[in-house]
């Protein structure tokens, strides 16, 4: 029986983070995602209090209490994935293939770090602007205390002098 040839990477990638799956895990619906695409929206569904949802049909998935790591495992997809990896369907059109697919992986991931600069810089900021609300408080009380005390001081010299 000959091999089944799979030219269109597309079927190889992960719809959330669209990369080429790693440890594919096999949701309840019937819908593959890599391990740490699927415990990212668990630990976001635990955060807002939702169930968690595939992203592909929007069912409910249940996640088992032993963590992500304990659903099934695609092994239809991983076979593939092992097959590609160590060259079973070594030709030019894999290489080009898999190439693409690493450039579109190192675009992601320049795209994803400029979004957490953008988050980055955005926190300085509040917290800046928080810093320098927090340093008018302090120096308005400083100035309130400065008065009580100037206040107290020349209260005191009066009662000295009585």
């Amino acid at each position: 029986m000959d091999p089944i040839v799979i030219d269109d990477v597309a079927v190889l990638k992960c719809p959330i983070c669209l990369d080429v799956f790693d440890k594919p895990k096999l949701l309840f619906c019937g819908h593959t995602l890599c391990a740490a695409c699927i415990e990212q929206l668990h630990n976001s569904s635990l955060e807002l209090d939702v169930p968690l949802a595939c992203p592909e049909c929007r069912r409910n998935v249940d996640v088992p209490s032993s963590g992500v790591e304990n659903l099934a495992s695609n092994f239809v997809i991983q076979r593939v994935l092992d097959a590609r990896r160590f060259g079973t369907n070594n030709n030019a059109t894999d290489s080009w293939a898999q190439a693409d697919s690493d450039i579109d992986g190192l675009k992601r991931f320049v795209f994803r770090l400029k979004q957490k600069e953008r988050c980055l810089k955005e926190s300085c900021t509040k917290v800046m602007d928080a810093l320098r609300r927090e340093k008018v408080t302090i120096l308005r009380k400083g100035d309130e205390v400065k008065q009580v005390s100037a206040h107290f001081a020349s209260t005191t010299f009066r009662l000295q002098d009585v």
